[in-house]
């Protein structure tokens, strides 16, 4: 993924976070952060490895704290995960 797409999706994420309006936006904005982060570092990986250098140690799990679904049940979660597959079907035309 290159440089330009991670910057629009940080920025994406961002505006997603920042929304206080909606905790599902907000919640949506954690996940691309997390998302990017991670691509981020497995490009990282990828090119240590490449090189021939040793790769770096991993990150931590993510706690309880930084999960923004940590506080749903099973249910709640997939119904979170539908709703909001649903509603990028509609944004992107294909509902």
């Amino acid at each position: 993924m290159d440089a330009e797409r991670i910057a629009e999706l940080k920025a994406w994420a961002r505006r997603l976070e920042s929304r206080d309006d909606n905790e599902e936006l907000r919640a949506a904005g954690k996940a691309i952060a997390l998302l990017v982060a991670e691509v981020e570092d497995l490009q990282g990986r990828l090119t240590a490895a490449e090189a021939g250098a040793p790769p770096p140690p991993p990150e931590p799990a993510p706690t309880h704290e930084d999960d923004p679904m940590a506080d749903l049940g099973p249910r709640d979660e997939e119904s979170a995960e539908d709703t909001l597959r649903e509603r990028l079907k509609r944004t992107l035309g294909f509902h």
